[in-house]
């Protein structure tokens, strides 16, 4: 449900007008008493302190309701009336309530070295179906040489939704740039729970910054229930849990979908791995490249017009050819344009770097 602010200003009009009305009021010269009730929405809006490499987003507030939502005045929004206001948090065990709030590690941005756990309690009320994650920051320690989480240094998010796939899978490593979609199921008071163990060490520092944005149920935002991403837009690019730039490592027991909205007079999509000269970007198994014969390790599955209704893909180059030792176009052709990334609990990722993936809509 959408939530307004209400500002009474001294000396202006006498009845009830959205900011944007205000104005026309003022550039018609007509006549004002002495008090205005000025309305406007708690929408999103960008923050002053954006820079180039990153956009902070906050929320329209006036500015008395900025400071008690703890909040921080970055810039105004709604013609002046309003203010953006950021909301952080950095204390652990807090439960986070409000919309576009930043969950940092104690000391952001430096890192943690000492071990210890952070566990935050994402509220929502019976209107908010989905919570995306925006990790602005997050670095972990990798995964051990087989592709696994170490038990004390991991992110965990448990949905209290339980539909579908459930929860995110447990991810480690570098998070930076990625999201994650939970689904909440209308579920009030707790939509999930996030979970940060980290051991003790001085490489790397162990930092976060996420951001925790609510979702209404009937927002256009809304991705397809079960994706644990969502694409939007004619070209992206997608990226497996941990890829760092050709250096990171796939990791054990994924099995999640990369959704892509299918844009509207497009019907077939097609997806190339990265081809940057200096870096690997798809790397996914120690075998020969391969379309179909993956034998249930790290792999990726698109929904294709084949008689399995799927082709598999894993190896060291994405390609609809099999053994093929150079990348190539790979179309999907039925909806919904998804990607299924898998990998199961036995099958080391030793050498497997993931993948970077650019996608394309071709019209129809």
């Amino acid at each position: 449900m959408k939530s307004w602010a209400t500002l009474l200003i001294f000396g202006l009009a006498g009845t009830a007008l959205a900011a944007d009305e205000l104005d026309s009021e003022k550039k018609n010269g007509r006549s004002f008493s002495i008090f205005s009730v000025v309305q406007f929405g708690n929408s999103l809006c960008v923050a002053s302190s954006s820079t180039t490499s990153n956009t902070v987003f906050g929320t329209c507030y006036t500015t008395s309701e900025c400071m008690s939502n703890g909040g921080t005045a970055s810039g105004s929004c709604a013609s002046g009336f309003g203010v953006c206001c950021v909301i952080t948090q950095s204390t652990c065990g807090s439960t986070i309530s409000k919309n576009v709030t930043y969950i940092q590690n104690p000391g952001f941005p430096s890192g943690i070295t000492a071990t210890g756990t952070c566990t935050y309690t994402l509220s929502t009320t019976s209107d908010i179906c989905q919570l995306r994650l925006d990790f602005v920051n997050f670095v972990t320690a990798n995964p051990d040489g087989t592709g696994l989480c170490a038990t004390g240094d991991r992110l965990t998010v448990l949905s209290s939704s339980g539909s579908g796939n459930g929860s995110p899978p447990v991810t480690c490593g570098t998070l930076t740039g990625s999201h994650m979609y939970v689904e909440t199921g209308r579920n009030a008071n707790t939509g999930a729970t996030l979970t940060i163990a980290n051991a003790a060490a001085t490489s790397p520092a162990r930092t976060w910054q996420i951001r925790v944005t609510q979702i209404e149920c009937g927002s256009p935002a809304k991705a397809p229930t079960d994706c644990l991403q969502y694409y939007t837009g004619i070209a992206n690019n997608i990226k497996s849990l941990n890829y760092q730039n050709g250096a990171g490592q796939f990791l054990k027991s994924m099995n999640y979908y990369a959704c892509i909205r299918q844009e509207e007079g497009f019907c077939t999509i097609q997806y190339r791995q990265n081809d940057a000269a200096t870096i690997t970007t798809f790397k996914l198994t120690n075998q020969a490249n391969s379309k179909t014969d993956c034998a249930g390790g790290p792999e990726i599955v698109i929904p294709s017009t084949a008689a399995s209704g799927t082709d598999t893909y894993c190896g060291g180059q994405l390609n609809s050819v099999t053994n093929v030792a150079k990348s190539g176009a790979v179309f999907g052709t039925t909806v919904p344009f998804d990607i299924q990334v898998f990998s199961d609990t036995a099958t080391s990722t030793s050498g497997d770097v993931g993948f970077f993936i650019n996608y394309n809509q071709i019209p129809c």
